[in-house]
């Protein structure tokens, strides 16, 4: 499956609180080292536009800007070899777009540990496309309404932190799985999961923070302990299809059977959270 990758980041950068959604002239550090393992640095208070592509060359990427001029080692496009081992993304603290896509690869491959983070309190958009992650992947936003979307990506043990603000985090796809423990937390804000067709064999934790937040899970196996915590606020869980091995614990949420498709409809929701959720519902991600 191909999605429209531009044409999501394009919607949601109409929902960003900042009037400067895209690149501003920035220039990005990426090295990789003799043992295959590739940084990126962004810079702070500038925003910007991160764009990975795989290649059909086993460890190679290619790095470029497809809406603005942020600059990868000075120049438009960089691709760089041998990456085969960690990769970590610091994004800086500006309003900043991350993707990571196949591109013309069967997958985004990382033969490493993934870690992404982004340390300012302006909006972050991180995109994972058919990746095939085999080490731990962590990714880690602060303050602002943070979006972290993984579409049809295969990992191991996986860990989001979104910090404070009004946050969305998804996985989607029939060939989303993930193979070790899950940890999702939201902090405060009203936060929104999503997860449709998405697999999860290992233990799964939803800490959604304080602040009127949602679950909305379609079509998705939980093979072990499944936890959602509202941890304060009026929290909403609905799912449609789901199969829960272990049956699933709900905390702190008082409307517990919420209808998953009416969701995006909940007053309390920022029109960001609405917008990537009506995405993912239709577009159909993962059919």
């Amino acid at each position: 499956m191909k999605i429209n990758l531009f044409s999501i980041v394009t919607t949601l950068a109409m929902f960003m609180t900042s009037q400067m959604a895209m690149a501003q002239g920035s220039n990005v550090f990426v090295e990789v080292n003799n043992n295959g393992d590739m940084t990126v640095e962004g810079a702070d208070n500038v925003d910007e536009f991160i764009y990975v592509e795989a290649t059909t060359t086993p460890n190679q990427f290619v790095f470029f800007d497809p809406v603005g001029d942020t600059t990868f080692n000075g120049a438009a496009v960089l691709t760089v070899n041998n990456v085969v081992g960690d990769m970590e993304f610091d994004l800086g603290s500006g309003e900043n777009t991350l993707i990571l896509d196949d591109g013309p690869a069967s997958d985004f491959e990382v033969l490493g540990e993934l870690e992404i983070k982004s340390k300012g309190n302006l909006p972050t958009i991180i995109i994972v496309d058919d990746a095939d992650i085999e080490g731990l992947t962590k990714i880690t936003t602060k303050n602002g309404p943070d979006v972290v979307l993984m579409f049809e990506t295969d990992v191991e043990e996986f860990s989001v932190n979104t910090g404070k603000g009004d946050d969305v985090v998804g996985a989607v796809g029939n060939t989303a799985d993930f193979n070790a423990n899950t940890v999702i937390t939201t902090g405060s804000g009203s936060d929104a999961v999503l997860l449709q067709e998405a697999d999860f064999f290992g233990g799964f934790n939803a800490k959604l923070g304080s602040g009127d937040d949602l679950a909305a899970i379609f079509d998705s196996i939980f093979f072990d302990e499944a936890v959602f915590n509202g941890n304060g606020g009026f929290d909403s869980f609905g799912q449609i299809s789901s199969i829960f091995d272990l049956g699933f614990e709900l905390k702190s949420i008082e409307d517990q059977n919420a209808d998953p498709n009416d969701l995006v409809n909940e007053a309390f929701l920022n029109p960001i959270l609405v917008q990537v959720i009506d995405l993912v519902v239709a577009f159909n991600l993962g059919q």
